[in-house]
């Protein structure tokens, strides 16, 4: 996987609504202040460039739909450090995504994406490939590689 080079991943459990479920997280480092990785993930258009642009209403109890992805609910939205969602993409209790941003201890700004599903097959395998593809395209957002 030479695009996701950089990516930390640990998978565990948590309980969400829907009961307890497998988690995946995925870390990485981005040479970007806070705010800008902010805007990447959740400005429509920067999104476009990278992953695919939400249609919706896009803010706190909102709901948003990705084209061929899936589709949810904004549960929780603390700019510019945390946004959660809820995902569902199938039949089914909804995922859960939370994404949480922090000052990285070697610069820039640390991402990390956590996706909480009660399928019977789990996070792991699919859902690590699905992201390190996006994450792969976010080098689009800025131009430059993670740290």
């Amino acid at each position: 996987m030479g695009d996701d080079i950089g990516t930390e991943r640990t998978l565990g459990t948590k309980l969400i609504a829907a009961g307890e479920a497998r988690t995946v997280v995925l870390r990485r480092t981005y040479a970007a202040s806070i705010d800008d990785l902010w805007g990447a993930i959740t400005d429509p258009v920067r999104l476009r460039s990278w992953f695919t642009a939400p249609r919706g209403e896009l803010r706190l109890g909102g709901t948003y739909a990705l084209e061929g992805s899936g589709h949810g609910r904004i549960v929780r939205c603390d700019a510019p450090r945390m946004l959660r969602v809820t995902w569902s993409s199938g039949p089914g209790h909804p995922d859960e995504v939370e994404v949480r941003l922090s000052k990285a201890d070697e610069g820039g700004a640390l991402l990390e994406l956590e996706h909480a599903s009660m399928a019977a097959t789990g996070p792991e395998g699919d859902l690590i490939r699905s992201w390190a593809s996006a994450w792969a395209g976010s080098r689009r957002w800025r131009g430059s590689a993670a740290m």
